[in-house]
């Protein structure tokens, strides 16, 4: 009877997974709690047939319970992910995303080219609500640290490091950045030791924070 079949409500976020073969299948994600049994699939099929599911073994999932694992089987590669509605961070479960860790944007696609990806992990990425600089880490630091930053808009960014006297040792940012969290690293094996400065520019935003060099 086709009005006992489940409804896929528009709101949800879907994720449509095809791959090189021409098969392709869409799960859905929703951020409503609740009973969602009426989407959970027949067993799955031997492991040579195409076949897209969550571990759950359900073509939906809720969205704020944390990540979610998507098995993929049966899938010849390339395999290609393309999010309506929402913008997801995506791994392998096999090397905690080693392999692959890579944020897929609504209406945007990612392909996999390693067949070694069996499992992924889905989860949401949300962006920030303001602009951010965090303090280094490692700090002190020798020679490597990492400098993180927050965008809740696309900006032009400019990231420079300053010695005491106030002048431009190293500029690691000069460009246009999508909204998100950004890490970017300073190798200072060619700078003495002693106190820094790095300063952050993007759009109507400035920041500065102190790192230390120690070797």
């Amino acid at each position: 009877d086709p009005l006992s079949l489940p409804v896929y409500e528009k709101d949800w976020s879907q994720l449509v997974v095809s791959d090189y073969a021409g098969n392709s299948s869409t799960l859905y994600l929703t951020k409503k709690t609740g009973n969602l049994s009426a989407f959970e699939l027949p067993p799955p099929p031997p492991d040579e047939i195409f076949d897209i599911r969550f571990s759950s073994n359900s073509s939906v999932e809720c969205l704020d319970n944390g990540q979610k694992e998507i098995l993929l089987s049966g899938v010849t590669y390339p395999v290609i992910l393309h999010s309506i509605g929402s913008n997801f961070v995506i791994k392998d479960k096999a090397t905690s995303g080693k392999l692959l860790n890579r944020v897929l944007k609504t209406n945007k696609s990612l392909t996999i080219y390693d067949e070694r990806i069996k499992v992924l992990e889905v989860s949401v990425h949300e962006l920030p609500t303001k602009y951010a600089l965090m303090q280094n880490y490692p700090n002190p630091f020798n020679p490597e640290t990492k400098i993180t930053y927050s965008l809740p808009e696309k900006a032009f960014v400019t990231l420079t490091v300053y010695n005491q006297l106030g002048e431009k040792v190293a500029t690691l940012a000069h460009q246009d950045m999508d909204a998100g969290t950004h890490s970017i690293s300073w190798n200072a094996g060619n700078i003495n030791s002693g106190i820094y400065f790095y300063e952050i520019k993007a759009g109507t935003f400035k920041s500065v924070k102190k790192l230390m060099l120690l070797k």
